[in-house]
């Protein structure tokens, strides 16, 4: 998500509205979960991850809110029990500041990192998903089996 975000919206090569498409409704769409995830609206649940403000946006602001310095991802900077990232070297020029689960921050990348407790998540039940097709029917001529 970071990559997409710093190598796609910040660069202009992604909208961010193409990126919400991406990482959070077409997911929901494609597990069944569209009922409850992947929109804003009322009735869905409040997930949200926020991201530090760019320079640009802070200066047009006119606050001192702190900003994301870049910096070179390595793999022992990750949350995970993986000895490996496929991203380790690449430089990032923003990370998630907060995410936010159901309204709770869990997250909190200046205020001590995971903040979230064991439980806070919850089990949801997938429904069918509305972007699935019928196998090998296909949009046009081409049949990637012939």
């Amino acid at each position: 998500m970071p990559s997409l975000f710093c190598h796609g919206v910040l660069t202009g090569r992604l909208s961010v509205q193409k990126f919400v498409e991406l990482t959070a409704s077409n997911p929901a769409k494609l597990y069944g979960l569209s009922e409850t995830k992947g929109t804003i609206a009322p009735g869905y649940d409040a997930d949200f991850v926020i991201w530090y403000p760019t320079a640009e946006q802070a200066a047009k602001a006119g606050t001192s809110e702190k900003v994301m310095k870049p910096f070179n991802l390595s793999n022992n900077m990750l949350h995970h029990d993986i000895d490996y990232t496929p991203f380790e070297g690449m430089e990032f020029v923003n990370w998630p500041r907060y995410t936010i689960l159901r309204g709770k921050v869990v997250w909190d990348r200046d205020g001590g990192g995971v903040l979230g407790t064991k439980g806070d998540g919850g089990y949801l039940k997938r429904g069918r998903s509305t972007l699935s097709k019928p196998r090998e029917v296909f949009v046009n001529e081409f049949n990637p089996y012939e």
